[in-house]
C-alpha cells in the first residue's frame, strides 16, 4: 500500500539540493577571493569569479542530485553517477571559465545564466521523477 505524502518527491529533493549547496558550495563562493588571491587572480576578476562560482556550483549540484536519484537503486554506483553527470558539468564549466575571462558583457555570462535557469527548472523534477522510479 502506497503512502501518501504531502509534499512531492520533487519539491523535497529541490530543498536538500539547494541546502546542501548553502551548507557546502556556498562557502567556497564566499572563500573564493582567498582562493584567487592564492592562485594569482586578478582583483579585477574576483567578482566575476564569485558570481561564475556561484552559478556553476549550483549547476554542479542540480545535475549531481540528478545523477544520485538516477542510481539510487543500483548497488555500487559511483562510475554511474560520473558517466551521467559529467557530460551536464561540461557546459558550465566551459561557460564558467569564459565568464571570468572575459566578464560580464560576454556571452558567456548569459549562457552561464540561461544553464542555471534550465538547470533549477528541471533537475527538481528530474530527482523526483527518478527517485519515484527507484522506490517502485
Amino acid at each position: 500500500m502506497r503512502r501518501k505524502s504531502s509534499a512531492s518527491s520533487s519539491l523535497i529533493a529541490a530543498i536538500k539540493t539547494l541546502t546542501h549547496w548553502r551548507v557546502s558550495g556556498f562557502p567556497l563562493v564566499l572563500l573564493t577571493p582567498l582562493i584567487g588571491f592564492m592562485l594569482g587572480v586578478p582583483t579585477t576578476k574576483m567578482i566575476p569569479a564569485m558570481i561564475g562560482y556561484s552559478m556553476g556550483g549550483l549547476i554542479f549540484f542540480l545535475w549531481g542530485g540528478v545523477a544520485a536519484a538516477l542510481s539510487a537503486s543500483v548497488a555500487r554506483a559511483g562510475l554511474l553517477i560520473a558517466l551521467i553527470a559529467l557530460p551536464l558539468y561540461v557546459p558550465a564549466l566551459i561557460f564558467g571559465v569564459q565568464m571570468i575571462d572575459a566578464g560580464f558583457n560576454s556571452p558567456s555570462f548569459m549562457l552561464l545564466s540561461a544553464s542555471t535557469l534550465f538547470a533549477r527548472g528541471v533537475a527538481p523534477a528530474a530527482m523526483g521523477a527518478a527517485l519515484r522510479l527507484a522506490a517502485e
